[in-house]
């Protein structure tokens, strides 16, 4: 139950105690994953892949993005697997939209004198 991966089969009810109860989760699921959590779709509690219908997925993802909306978060579709009886799997992520956060990268970059290490570091963060 812990960590910031988070398995739904499919979100139908959109009622708005059903929003507020999954906006609530995903907040614990960003506080988890240090500000970022994965929603895993169509994929049971167990781990079983069942897979969603596209009519299920749009359900389902309007259900996440009114969640999203209501706690100031991004979302952004990662990956989408088609199983054998049609339906598909979606992985997408949400992430807190802070704008006074950044993502600290520490890049190794190991070549020859001369050749532009320190020029294409600059360029790629600049």
């Amino acid at each position: 139950e812990d960590g910031n991966v988070e398995y739904k089969l499919k979100l139908t009810d959109e009622t708005e105690a059903r929003i507020q109860r999954l906006a609530t989760q995903m907040r614990y699921r960003c506080d988890e994953g240090g500000s970022e959590c994965i929603y895993r779709l169509g994929v049971e509690d167990d781990g079983t892949m069942t897979g969603l219908t596209e009519e299920e997925y749009e359900s389902t993802i309007r259900c996440i993005k009114t969640a999203a909306v209501m706690n100031s978060y991004s979302i952004h579709n990662l990956t989408h697997t088609k199983l054998p009886s049609g339906r598909c799997i979606y992985e997408v992520c949400i992430r807190e939209h802070n704008d006074d956060s950044y993502i600290d990268v520490k890049v190794a970059i190991a070549g020859s004198v001369d050749c532009g290490k320190s020029t294409l570091l600059s360029v790629l963060t600049n």
